[in-house]
């Protein structure tokens, strides 16, 4: 039992490392689309939605924002 659960660990280790950038992109991401600013410009907590037409007006060339709501 003790080996399966090492394995088990030892296999979560591997994914964290194989997937460890995936944060650093995601957030790489937000603040180059200004994300971070808008929700700033809002003064409160703001939707997705709000957040896809302020990117759509504040872009001038906005990304396919399909995949965000």
């Amino acid at each position: 039992m003790d080996s399966a659960v090492e394995r088990l660990k030892g296999q979560a280790e591997i994914w964290e490392h194989m997937f460890g950038f995936v944060d650093s992109m995601a957030l790489k991401c937000a603040v180059e689309l200004g994300i971070p600013d808008i929700v700033n410009s809002h003064g409160r907590p703001v939707t997705m939605s709000e957040i896809v037409d302020s990117l759509k007006t504040n872009t001038s060339s906005f990304p396919n924002t399909d995949y965000l709501i």
